[in-house]
Order: structure tokens, then sequence, then C-alpha cells
């Protein structure tokens, strides 16, 4: 899998004294393989780090059976049971 060289929406919030970095990739993510999924995941994680953000990368996308993301298990709770819009909406930059 070539890396992920194109600018990734991103919002960066705090959620009950926690901050996350949700990672929103292009809509051609969500047809990599798991593996190809993980790698991807990990360069987004560089690339906050990178960028100076602080707190837990979370990467989520849109397939055809519906939301999907990738995160730290303790956090997969929340992530199933907030919408995808609800945090797409709070979109605050993108990731170059």
């Amino acid at each position: 899998m070539e890396p992920i060289m194109e600018p990734i929406e991103f919002a960066h919030i705090e959620i009950e004294d926690v901050w996350l970095v949700v990672a929103f990739p292009a809509a051609d993510f969500a047809a990599l393989s798991p593996e190809e999924q993980q790698l991807a995941h990990a360069e987004i994680r560089a690339r906050v780090a990178c960028a100076g953000f602080h707190g837990s990368v979370v990467t989520m996308w849109q397939s055809e059976s519906g939301k999907r993301f990738l995160c730290e298990a303790p956090q997969g709770p929340f992530f199933e049971s907030i919408r995808y819009d609800q945090l797409h909406s709070q979109r605050t930059g993108i990731l170059a």
C-alpha cells in the first residue's frame, strides 16, 4: 500500500475531559483491506503527532455497512454510540 498523501479532514475535540483527534479519510479508505486500514491509521497517528495535536487518534469513515472506526479499545463503546455526522460536523481542520 502506498502511504496516504492526500489531506485528511479532522476534528480536534474534547469530550468529558478527554482530547480526541478524529480523522475522516477519503471515501476510498473503505475499500482498503483491514491490514491496509491499520497501516493507514498508524500513518494518520504519526501525522497528527507531527502536526502537534494532542489526544487519542481515531480514524472514522463511512462504508456501505455504515460507520466504521479505528480507535483504542476502551473508546470503542463511545464511538459505537455516536453518529458519524455528529463528529463529522465538528471538523476543525485538515491534516496536510
